[in-house]
């Protein structure tokens, strides 16, 4: 059993810290008891996570983060997938919350991992857990950052 991190930054123009990625996100696992767990957390522009929004789930649309559990490629793990993050976003959104870039970075990559535990964010209440989660979990993962 072991924990699997992969990471690409497929947006040259920004820089991401792939040791608090893999950190905050080992955090995420262990705060829900997985150890045989994989996770492919691919970093992009705004223009090409709006191509994923639109491909995969008919939005057209840039957003912040993408979650798919690959079902297909689990292979006997028990929790795998894919999160796609748009750092153009991230950079965007730590202006107007008057946060760090990383701050935001690290906040969606908690959001993707979330959705692939199951957790939505469709309804008001779904929305609502989800920012506890968030929260709780950042707050709890400090010293891990």
């Amino acid at each position: 059993m072991a924990i699997i991190i992969n990471l690409i930054n497929r947006n040259r123009k920004r820089k991401i810290n792939p040791r608090k990625i893999r950190r905050i996100a080992k955090a995420v696992f262990n705060h829900f008891g997985l150890t045989d767990a994989e996770v492919n957390i691919e970093f992009v522009s705004s223009q090409k996570i709006r191509y994923f929004n639109k491909r995969y789930l008919n939005k057209n649309k840039a957003t912040d983060v993408i979650a798919f559990e690959d079902k297909e490629k689990r292979a006997g793990k028990k929790f795998f997938g894919d999160i796609v993050v748009s750092t153009d976003r991230a950079n965007r959104n730590s202006k107007i919350y008057n946060t760090s870039f990383m701050k935001e970075v690290e906040l969606y990559v908690i959001h993707g991992l979330l959705h692939l535990k199951g957790f939505e964010d469709i309804t008001a209440k779904g929305r609502e857990t989800m920012r506890r989660m968030e929260d709780g979990l950042l707050q709890k993962n400090k010293r891990y950052l």
